[in-house]
């Protein structure tokens, strides 16, 4: 169980990466003015679960949050991760995933926040992805998709 969760976790972690820097515009560069705006982001994302907001607002003109759990990465990360082709978990599975599983779509998020931890010095630095030391920000996600139940 503990090699299929690894490795479970390493693909999800994987798999979300380009999305991350695709929906989210992190960027890899030497200018300081796009490494800023690298920082800057991951702080919007991560303060009040922005990551999980389709629109993120804008704090500086009182705009909320809004789109909660209408990400696109949703969307994207469960069609990569799930439904990619005949033989994913998704369709070989589908009583298993109609209604598409909270637990699954809370592990998409956190290996989103995993990613974008990965950015909030600006640059990406590899940020390990274990269970242990993500395992709250999991119950989290969790606990907040439940309230939507």
């Amino acid at each position: 169980i503990t090699r299929r969760t690894l490795h479970l976790t390493s693909e999800v972690k994987a798999k979300v990466r380009p999305l991350v820097e695709n929906i989210y515009g992190f960027k890899s560069t030497n200018r300081e003015s796009i490494k800023c705006r690298n920082c800057k982001r991951a702080r919007q994302l991560k303060d009040k679960f922005g990551l999980c907001y389709r629109d993120l607002g804008d704090k500086k003109n009182n705009v909320p949050h809004s789109g909660l759990f209408q990400s696109r990465l949703n969307q994207q990360a469960a069609n990569l991760l799930w439904y990619c082709n005949k033989k994913d978990e998704g369709i070989v599975f589908e009583k298993f995933f109609s209604p598409f599983p909270m637990p699954a779509l809370a592990l998409v998020y956190t290996a989103a926040e995993c990613r974008i931890d990965e950015w909030s010095d600006g640059e990406w630095v590899d940020i390990s992805f274990l269970s242990g030391d993500y395992r709250e920000v999991y119950d989290k996600h969790l606990a907040n998709l439940k309230k939507f139940d």
